[in-house]
């Protein structure tokens, strides 16, 4: 299982994320605690680069790529390693951040931020994204000591949560909670959404249930939005959509969501 923790810094995803994990070893499931950026030997410079060394300034594109080579070491020399081993994965940030803060921040060109994230991640993608809501100004201020990014102006910020709100509006596996409820609020649901059972199969994601069946791939409430199912075949599917529902069946992460519906249920996934 794969889970990332999202959100403006200062917003307490941090400490959920400890949470989180302290939750998963009470019911005696190891879990890997990582982050973005500089989670790795060459990630730790990176981000130094990116966010706390002030004699150097950076171009956005600069930054942009930097930030996409550190992910490409925490994917291969971290993620997936873990997941390989049966580890829930909780990561603080992950590719919504490069979502929120280089479209909703710096202005990218969604198409250019959609190909590095699917270059960078080699598909892999979270089976849980909680983004912890809460007014940026609220956010900041809980912050002592700022980075580069940090003592940006608030209307860069503002923009940024702009931008998450949108991801949950249009992603069933991107959770938005209410950062200003208290810690032990929020813990309480996350593990709620998370609809957590002992072997980790259940086919929840954003309170939907995913059936399967030979002839066709139902999304209940979305079927008719998602999948056109031809003679065994589905067609007009978001490649996504469907790495996002196959992880929710519990599918190998290392598995292609195709593959693994084929081998399932016999039916032909084609994009």
């Amino acid at each position: 299982m794969f889970i990332v923790l999202e959100g403006i810094d200062g917003c307490g995803k941090s400490t959920q994320a400890k949470l989180l994990k302290q939750h998963f070893a009470k019911l005696g499931q190891e879990a890997l605690l990582t982050f973005e950026p500089g989670n790795t030997a060459a990630g730790k410079k990176l981000r130094e680069m990116i966010l706390t060394d002030r004699s150097i300034s950076l171009h956005p594109r600069t930054e942009l790529l930097l930030f996409n080579a550190d992910r490409v070491e925490h994917v291969e020399k971290v993620i997936r390693p873990a997941l390989a081993d049966n580890k829930v994965v909780i990561s603080d940030r992950y590719i919504y951040s490069t979502i929120a803060y280089q479209i909703g921040g710096r202005g990218f060109d969604e198409k250019i931020i959609d190909f590095l994230n699917d270059f960078t991640t080699d598909g892999l993608y979270p089976d849980y994204v909680f983004y912890i809501d809460l007014a940026p100004e609220v956010a900041l201020s809980r912050i002592t000591e700022k980075d580069k990014f940090e003592a940006e102006k608030i209307e860069f910020y503002n923009n940024i949560a702009d931008k998450y709100r949108q991801l949950a509006d249009t992603l069933p596996n991107f959770h938005l909670l209410d950062g200003s409820k208290s810690i032990a609020e929020i813990q309480q649901d996350i593990i709620k959404i998370q609809a957590y059972n002992d072997d980790y199969t259940a086919p929840f994601v954003n309170g939907k249930t995913y059936e399967v069946k030979s002839e066709e791939l139902k999304l209940a409430e979305y079927s008719e939005d998602i999948v056109a199912e031809t003679d065994g075949e589905i067609t007009n599917i978001d490649m996504k959509q469907l790495n996002m529902i196959t992880r929710s069946l519990g599918a190998p992460h290392d598995l292609q969501a195709g593959i693994y519906l084929h081998h399932k249920t016999g039916t032909t996934v084609k994009k």
